[in-house]
């Protein structure tokens, strides 16, 4: 397996997943992500401040700033201090470099509520909510909460382990060019023509966030009553939603478009990982037009599809393709000027039609027992996507499961359809809007 660079390093190879994200990256893919916290009191600005200086010496490989290089892009050490900033109206804004003193991620504040925002090419969310549950451990601590850290967040004093800088798609494939040539499956962009929202779309900067709060229990009822996960379900649901929308949009069968969801599948539950670089894949449940069953025939289609892919052989089998690509010695030695426009241009018009919604499950998020009497809520949002214009951020915290809707297009049909589908399940539910 090839070792990782030094972790005290002025600079930091982008991992495998990242490599395709300063291509894209724009006003309406800003290819951030975010989770917040919500404290039982206001937030102090300055204990914040301090809070964040205190904790991203811990994470250096997340103190960073984007270069260009003569074949790739990477990460160079920025030693300028990261400061703390007032939230905005609408969540995942791109992040402008100057302002920014040139950081990749954003640490806000609102009322009672701690926000971090973080560029993809940094990390993915099992990433960004360490280091986010850091900060937040570390303001609690500093004003004046007797919070004691059961293991479960990262010790600012530890040394960092190397594995944290590990790039995990290249360590588990072992990559060897003549054993990929015999099992090449081309996963990385298939054939699938995928359903878009159709709808006037938002000015860019903005994106419009409805988050319903539901109580864990209801939806494992619900679950078992189907023999479900929850991600299966709310999958289904998702599915079922975009189904109905494109018999609505789209007047003739013979024109209908497959409808797909990417489902993100964090690798570090399947492979040993300490890697707090992107170490994430998708399974992503198709149906294929005109084939729309009703829901139960759905549920048992997505139920099947994302348990036979979500194992380490279909996975590994797209890991060593997508880490191929990256590691090819034409595309190595391609220069960026040229790499990153093929990029784009690809990503844009095959990347783009291959799924139709993105949901991403978090699972239930746990913290230590005194840091968790004063927050009351954890919520993800993925961040836009200016192809399929909708996206689901879901993370379960105590009793409550947060699960967000993002959009960039006016109205709300798809997030009513999939509340109500719950709501008519025997969910209750309570939402929340930036509309």
């Amino acid at each position: 397996m090839k070792t990782a660079q030094p972790v005290n390093n002025d600079w930091y190879k982008l991992d495998t997943s990242a490599k395709i994200y300063p291509a894209i990256v724009s006003d309406r893919q800003t290819t951030m992500f975010r989770i917040s916290f919500t404290l039982r009191n206001e937030i102090d600005p300055d204990i914040l401040q301090k809070s964040l200086e205190n904790s991203s010496g811990r994470f250096p490989y997340y103190n960073v700033s984007l270069r260009y290089g003569l074949f790739w892009n990477y990460l160079e050490l920025n030693n300028r201090i990261p400061s703390v900033y007032c939230d905005t109206p609408s969540p995942c804004e791109n992040i402008d470099k100057i302002y920014y003193d040139g950081f990749l991620y954003k640490v806000l504040y609102y009322k009672s509520r701690i926000a971090v925002e973080f560029s993809h090419v940094m990390s993915d969310g099992h990433g960004a909510l360490e280091f986010a549950k850091a900060i937040v451990f570390e303001y609690l601590r500093l004003a004046g909460f007797p919070v004691i850290n059961d293991g479960s967040v990262f010790d600012l004093d530890s040394p960092i382990d190397p594995g944290e800088v590990f790039d995990d798609h290249i360590r588990y494939t072992g990559l060897n060019p003549m054993e990929n040539k015999k099992d090449k499956e081309r996963n990385l962009f298939g054939g699938v023509k995928a359903f878009h929202i159709k709808g006037r779309l938002i000015p860019p900067g903005r994106y419009n966030i409805v988050t319903g709060i539901i109580p864990v229990a209801d939806l494992k009822k619900i679950s078992r009553e189907h023999n479900s996960t929850i991600t299966e379900l709310l999958t289904a649901i998702y599915m079922e939603a975009l189904i109905d929308i494109q018999r609505k949009q789209v007047g003739k069968p013979d024109n209908y478009k497959s409808i797909a969801v990417q489902v993100p599948v964090n690798m570090r539950n399947l492979l040993e990982s300490k890697s707090m670089k992107n170490f994430s894949l998708f399974v992503t449940p198709t149906i294929d037009p005109p084939d729309f069953p009703d829901f139960d025939a759905l549920l048992d289609f997505v139920r099947k599809y994302i348990r036979e892919n979500n194992r380490i052989e279909p996975l590994m089998k797209i890991m060593r393709d997508n880490v191929s690509v990256g590691e090819n010695d034409f595309v190595r030695h391609l220069p960026l000027a040229i790499k990153l426009p093929v990029v784009r241009f690809i990503a844009n018009t095959r990347g783009s039609t291959q799924h139709s919604g993105t949901l991403s499950n978090l699972g239930l998020i746990k913290l230590p027992p005194s840091m968790a009497e004063q927050v009351e809520d954890i919520i993800c949002i993925l961040g836009p996507d200016p192809h399929s214009k909708t996206t689901c951020g879901v993370a379960g915290y105590k009793d409550s499961l947060c699960l967000t809707f993002g959009s960039l297009v006016r109205g709300a049909e798809l997030e009513k359809r999939f509340f109500r589908r719950l709501v008519k399940m025997g969910a209750h539910i309570k939402l929340q809007s930036n509309y």
